[in-house]
């Protein structure tokens, strides 16, 4: 890639090859999992879109306080109406990682850093207790959204929240980048 004309034709590459492998992904993502039945708490649905952000709580089941807020349809909607933005743990279903036109491109200097984020050394170096090891990241992934009608409650009766269409990310794109090509490269290797 480096050795491309120009960083026009790079840029180019990387957005088609970003919005090429999200939809790789996400549709055999969804095989994947349907394929080896009791890997996730619930019924898989057949787009990834269809599942709403799951609440993060304490062994005992309780609601832990210090982290953000999962996605909440009344809040959403009155955030919005009072602050024109709304921060909350949604999916990373719901991002398009893909450099938008007037956006920011990506390097490939960035992606080849966010690489290490999803590597085994990562992993291994999260936790010394095997069960309690996660690949995690410390940093917000802001997304743009035009129309607050694009985010929908999951039921009539739900404050979950899905979205109809990924939004397009505002940072953060190289991280969301190189975790789609570390699933990638794992459904590969079955």
């Amino acid at each position: 890639m480096l050795e491309m004309e120009s960083l026009e034709h790079q840029e180019a590459y990387l957005k088609n090859w970003a919005t090429t492998t999200k939809a790789y992904v996400d549709k055999k993502l969804v095989q994947f999992v349907k394929d080896r039945p009791g890997c996730v708490p619930f019924d898989v649905p057949n787009d990834l879109m269809l599942i709403s952000p799951l609440a993060i709580s304490s062994a005992s089941g309780e609601q832990l306080s210090a982290f953000r807020e999962v996605m909440n349809y009344d809040n959403l909607c009155m955030s919005f109406s009072k602050n024109g933005q709304y921060e909350a743990a949604g999916t990373v279903w719901m991002l398009d990682p893909a450099p938008q036109s007037g956006s920011d491109s990506i390097s490939v200097a960035q992606l080849e850093a966010s690489m290490g984020l999803w590597s085994q050394d990562a992993f291994m170096m999260s936790s010394t207790e095997p069960l309690q090891r996660r690949f995690t990241f410390d940093v917000p992934l802001p997304a743009d959204v035009v129309d607050v009608n694009v985010a929908q409650r999951k039921t009539p009766t739900e404050s979950s929240v899905l979205m109809a269409h990924p939004l397009p990310m505002l940072a953060g794109r190289a991280l969301v980048i190189g975790w789609y090509e570390q699933v990638l490269r794992g459904i590969q290797a079955f």
